[in-house]
């Protein structure tokens, strides 16, 4: 079998799996980007391999993940595949390519009205694959999607975990480079301290208005 020498990054198109890709070509890696979106992949268009596809098709998984060491895996949107049937396809071409370490994206919120999160739902399946080296990142909230406004369903003096995507990013792309870990293992990136969205209202000058639950 030929020597697997790529990065393959899922969800290339996306926040975070764009920064990942940005990070590891700069650090002179060979990476392979993935996603459903063009246009959304044109800056790779120099850098990277781009392959377009949805992964709930078995083919198209299938050529991601040819030549391909490391992954970093984005749970995508499942319009078909179940999250058991999608994990047991993915560990199955992973395997059959030769893949040895894969780093997953998931979040530190494990559950949500009593039950598992989907994302740690994802996890569990993942760690039924036997032979690969499964890297969970759970991530605390974003400061990037402060962006999109201040004003959330949150009360006011709950503290919570932020951190950034470029610090993510930065992380996420070392193991993969390094590949240094192994069996299954889980690292909680939560950043520096807690903030409350009042935190955030006094930083910005303004005052903070809750929105209702929808």
């Amino acid at each position: 079998m030929k020597q697997n020498n790529k990065i393959l990054v899922t969800g290339a198109s996306g926040n975070l799996g764009s920064k990942v890709a940005t990070r590891l070509i700069a650090m002179g890696n060979l990476v392979r980007v993935s996603g459903r979106s063009a246009h959304k992949m044109n800056g790779f268009i120099e850098t990277a391999e781009i392959l377009l596809g949805n992964l709930e098709n078995e083919a198209a998984l299938q050529s991601n993940m040819e030549g391909v060491k490391s992954v970093f895996l984005v749970l995508p949107h499942l319009e078909k595949l179940t999250l058991k049937e999608f994990s047991d396809l993915f560990i199955e071409k992973a395997k059959l390519a030769g893949v040895s370490h894969v780093v997953n994206i998931s979040n530190c919120t494990l559950a949500r009205w009593g039950k598992p999160t989907i994302l740690l739902e994802f996890e569990q399946h993942l760690n039924k694959a036997h032979g690969l080296n499964i890297k969970h990142l759970r991530c605390a909230n974003f400061f990037e999607n402060l962006n999109w406004g201040i004003n959330t369903p949150y009360k006011e003096d709950i503290k919570l975990p932020y951190i950034s995507s470029f610090e993510i990013a930065h992380i996420a792309a070392s193991y993969l480079v390094d590949a240094n870990f192994t069996g299954i293992s889980t690292d909680e990136l939560m950043g520096r301290e807690d903030y409350t969205m009042g935190d955030f209202a006094r930083m910005l000058g303004m005052r903070y208005k809750r929105l209702p639950m929808k």
